[in-house]
């Protein structure tokens, strides 16, 4: 599993993927829960799906020219939204909340090749890169999903 972080959101310049992050608290979002009672006295429940979500991904063993790019790229969006490609090929358009800066190298010396570092965004989905995907192709008619809607090209 990897997370993608590009910059800037549209026609990325920097892109980085971070390999295995430990999935301790990974997204975190209070899901709030309605109840009500319809006029015919059935009672109901829903759940909204908030429109913003807050990542927290924590990682150790990156390499330090990962670091590095990784450094670049923070750099370079300086308090602007980053894309986020997340574990389930989902994308994102995020700020960065934590400092990712902040790396912490494992063994007894800062010569150390490998860090980790813990980083936290918070942002709003937004469309995938290939938004259309194509669900059924035959000879003659095309099936694809864009967005939630099903389209059908002959």
């Amino acid at each position: 599993m990897s997370i993608t972080l590009s910059y800037p959101v549209l026609a990325p310049t920097y892109t980085v993927e971070l390999l295995n992050q430990n999935m301790e608290d990974v997204d975190t979002f209070e899901l709030p829960v309605q109840y009500g009672r319809s006029m015919n006295g059935t009672f109901y429940t829903y759940i909204k799906t908030p429109s913003k979500r807050t990542f927290s991904f924590s990682f150790t063993n990156v390499s330090q020219t990962i670091l590095d790019d990784l450094e670049e790229l923070f750099i370079a969006a300086a308090g602007n939204q980053v894309r986020l490609i997340d574990y389930n090929d989902l994308n994102w358009s995020c700020l960065i909340l934590t400092n990712p800066l902040d790396v912490g190298y494992e063994g007894s010396t800062l010569c150390s090749d490998v860090g980790g570092f813990t980083l936290t965004l918070t942002g709003t989905s937004i469309a995938p890169a290939s938004a259309a995907a194509i669900l059924l192709e035959t000879g003659d008619y095309l099936l694809l999903e864009d967005g939630g809607k099903l389209l059908l090209e002959n």
